[in-house]
Parts: structure tokens; C-alpha cells; sequence
């Protein structure tokens, strides 16, 4: 945990770190047992991600700065690699209407806010 003896994780931080875990396992095991739906290589580009995301999430459990700096540098690649080397043109079509890029953009702003206000709590 942190310095403190006890301190538990704040509740945004509990809910993404086992959002992160859960996601990425069930995304890891998905592969595992059905393959993946974009080829072998965006497969093992997406599980390497998803790892990240599961590591990440036990990072956020523990309260550790370095799991801030893994979420986002692994969305930032994923979401880079993604629309650089898109899987293919339909889903590329799918993800670049408004709403998908707005949440897409959102949802980690608010995921930064979380983190700022709990920043002195991670070790």
C-alpha cells in the first residue's frame, strides 16, 4: 500500500483498477480460447495492451504512481496505433463518428480528474 499504514485505495481508484483487471482478462482470455477477430498480429498487439491494462489496474489497487504513467502512455499508443494502422475500413468508419471520438476523449479526462484529486495518496 502507501506509506500509511491501512490506507485504502479511494473508490474511483478501486472501481478503474478493477475495471482495468477484469477488462483485460476477460479480453487476454477471449484471444486464448477464440482468437482474434483482426489477424495474428493486431492480436498480440491488442493482448500486449490489455496485459498493460491488467498491470495498470493492480497498480491503481496498490496506490502506485507508475500505474498513472502505464494507463496512459498504453492508451495513448493503443489509440495511435489504432487509428494509424486501423483493422480494417469498416470498424475505422464505426470509431470515427462524433460521439465514439467524443467518448474516446472524455472518458480519460475524467479518468485524469479522478487521479489529480487522489495524486497525494500514490506512492
Amino acid at each position: 500500500m502507501s506509506n500509511e499504514v491501512n490506507e485504502k485505495s479511494p473508490l474511483p481508484l478501486q472501481i478503474l483498477g478493477w475495471f482495468l483487471i477484469l477488462g483485460g482478462l476477460v479480453f487476454v482470455l477471449k484471444i486464448i480460447i477464440s482468437g482474434s477477430d483482426f489477424g495474428f498480429t493486431r492480436g498480440i498487439w491488442n493482448g500486449l495492451l490489455k496485459t498493460l491494462a491488467v498491470v495498470a489496474g493492480i497498480g491503481f489497487l496498490r496506490l502506485r504512481r507508475w500505474a498513472v504513467y502505464l494507463y496512459f502512455g498504453g492508451f495513448t499508443v493503443g489509440t495511435a496505433s489504432f487509428f494509424l494502422i486501423p483493422p480494417n475500413d469498416e470498424i475505422l468508419v464505426l470509431y470515427t463518428q462524433p460521439a465514439v471520438l467524443v467518448t474516446l476523449f472524455v472518458v480519460p479526462v475524467l479518468i485524469g480528474l479522478f487521479i489529480w484529486k487522489h495524486w497525494h495518496r500514490l506512492t
